[in-house]
């Protein structure tokens, strides 16, 4: 492949207070892509067991467009473009995904036998991979379930392995690991991605006191055994589209006892936090620093939220399902969504009753349900095995929730019991319960 189809860069590591070498960056884009750039990276290590840093960088939809691999100070950045055809330049008209760069990717690198990978918070990078790219990671590490840090912060985590190690740059950390979005090749774009990469390979290949041991017994997140697996992948597109700075309302005032300005949020969907990483505060005139007495205008937060407690806890038992640790496709379930293509055995308890009788849709005149709506319902209502699951997708304003009330509807009113009703957020609740009092129901009748 001529080099024109690939660029080099050159950086300087700035998280860990230790002389090394300028890491050498090799970016190409996936079409341009050949086993020599595979060659070139993988070189240094001959045919030992390598330690291969691993971070992506996200568009705001969710997808992949650069991955990074760091092998000692080689890191080799590959931009992937999306599903749609490209123009490859030598043919005439547009030509498919390269389905073969992307097979010798897989097989070459990310499922080679002699690498091992580490990341921070792998789980939503090896379902991009997969999702998106169709490519399985395996023998793949997520640093933080490894280490016993329960913050799962990049710098805690650099801190529990380096210990007593050379000193780390807890801001330069921070900031390389606060956004994630991909920008562009340029230089200062690349900057993060390319550290972030670096510093997973260094803490992969750090070989003080018993940091190897922990890894080696950490469990492994292999996704070539999800090969059929059908993921949502929506939990990743809204984080993303977290805003990078919030202006709060707020209500300030002034504690004498401790000489601190207090600020509470007026508003729950813009609360400012804790975790914020910057606060920049607006005065009503420029003065000097001190903010008693003064009028607060505005107060900023920079940088994204921190997860909250549930969106935490649901990436890390994605995680432990990825790593085989949680015994999730024993549920009928769970089966039936991430494996549609396999038979469900499913309890005989849920077989139907030879006698049932198809439920009559109960609609409300205002608004009459549409042709999908209807068939919708018809599938929720049905006694059959296979219509044990009914997904309704739509954007808003499209008659979700009056489905979800119309079911309720018709299913109390054929005898049903038992019916819960649980949505992401305590809102969606009071939606649905807003749009069944509109239909004239009411739990006293029942």
């Amino acid at each position: 492949m001529s080099r024109q189809q690939s660029q080099s860069l050159s950086f300087d590591q700035t998280l860990i207070d230790e002389p090394i070498d300028p890491i050498e960056a090799r970016i190409v884009h996936e079409k341009n892509l050949e086993i020599s750039d595979l060659q070139w990276f993988l070189e240094p290590a001959g045919n030992s067991p390598r330690s291969v840093g691993i971070s992506p960088a996200y568009s705001q939809s969710g997808s992949l467009p650069a991955l990074a691999c760091a092998l000692g100070t080689r890191v080799l950045i590959i931009n992937f473009h999306t599903s749609k055809a490209y123009y490859d330049g030598n043919s005439s008209g547009t030509q498919p995904r390269n389905v073969e760069r992307r097979d010798m990717l897989e097989q070459e690198l990310i499922c080679n036998p002699d690498c091992t990978f580490y990341a921070f918070d792998l789980a939503p990078l090896a379902l991009s991979l997969c999702l998106h790219l169709h490519l399985h990671i395996a023998n793949a590490i997520d640093i933080q379930s490894a280490l016993p840090v329960p913050s799962r912060s990049p710098v805690d985590s650099v801190r529990h392995v380096i210990a007593d190690g050379p000193p780390i740059f807890d801001i330069n950390i921070t900031s390389v690991f606060e956004n994630t979005l991909y920008e562009s090749n340029k230089h200062k774009d690349l900057t993060p991605i390319v550290q972030r990469a670096w510093l997973c390979g260094y803490i992969g290949q750090y070989d003080l006191g018993n940091i190897k041991d922990i890894f080696y017994a950490a469990p492994k997140v292999d996704m070539s055994k999800f090969s059929e697996i059908k993921i949502a992948y929506d939990t990743l597109r809204l984080d993303n589209k977290k805003p990078l700075s919030v202006t709060h309302e707020i209500k300030t005032g002034w504690d004498p006892k401790t000489n601190h300005m207090i600020a509470q949020s007026q508003r729950y969907s813009n609360r400012l936090t804790s975790t914020a990483s910057k606060v920049k505060v607006t005065l009503a005139h420029n003065v000097e620093r001190n903010l008693e007495g003064k009028v607060i205008t505005s107060i900023t937060s920079i940088g994204r939220d921190a997860p909250t407690m549930a969106e935490s806890e649901r990436s890390l038992y994605i995680l432990r399902v990825l790593q085989g640790s949680l015994p999730l496709f024993e549920n009928h379930w769970m089966r039936a969504i991430w494996f549609p293509s396999q038979p469900v055995n499913w309890p005989e308890s849920f077989s139907p009753p030879h006698d049932s009788t198809p439920i009559e849709i109960i609609e409300h005149p205002d608004p009459p349900l549409n042709t999908s709506q209807q068939s919708a319902l018809t599938n929720m209502l049905s006694s059959s095995l296979d219509a044990c699951i009914t997904l309704v997708q739509g954007p808003p304003g499209t008659g979700k929730t009056t489905v979800i009330a119309s079911y309720v509807m018709s299913a109390i009113q054929a005898g049903q019991r038992g019916i819960w009703l649980m949505a992401q957020s305590n809102v969606a609740v009071k939606n649905i319960a807003e749009k069944l009092a509109k239909l004239g129901f009411s739990v006293l009748n029942y």
